[in-house]
């Protein structure tokens, strides 16, 4: 089945969410660019949000939804955003949906070379990411030495 086949068959509350991943990227990365990350979380309304009474499977369920739809609407759309501007998305729409969730900031050093990377966690899980990206990064909250 060819991508616009799967876009197809998208329910009605999932292409509202694609469509308003696809419009928050580019605004977040001018308020990453000129704000920086703690005034896009401000400008996303981050931890403004109240959160639902869900069972813990329905939340992990509607939290998979959602980090679904953003991946799409991040690598199928006409903007394509970092990492940080992806995981802000996803924990406003998260949020927004009265889901809990935390955005997490790591770096590594491979070989002297610094590199840092941002993605969203529920309970236990990561949304937006391969679960091993917790091996490969080391939160900033963690400290970073050489041999992470």
């Amino acid at each position: 089945m060819n991508r616009i086949e799967k876009l197809k068959q998208l329910a009605p509350g999932d292409w509202r969410l694609l469509l308003q991943a696809a419009c928050l990227f580019p605004l977040t990365t001018v308020m990453l660019r000129f704000r920086g990350a703690q005034g896009a979380k401000e400008w996303l309304g981050l931890g403004a949000f109240d959160q639902k009474e869900l069972s813990a499977v329905d939340q992990k369920t509607e939290a998979r939804r959602i980090a679904r739809m953003v991946n799409i609407a991040a690598f199928h759309g006409l903007y394509r955003p970092r990492c940080l501007n992806r995981s802000l998305v996803l924990c406003h729409l998260l949020e927004k949906s009265g889901l809990d969730c935390e955005l997490v900031m790591g770096a590594r050093l491979d070989e002297g070379d610094f590199s840092a990377h941002a993605w969203v966690e529920h309970g236990d899980e990561v949304l937006n990411d391969d679960q091993q990206v917790r091996k490969k990064y080391r939160r900033f909250d963690q400290g970073v030495d050489a041999k992470s």
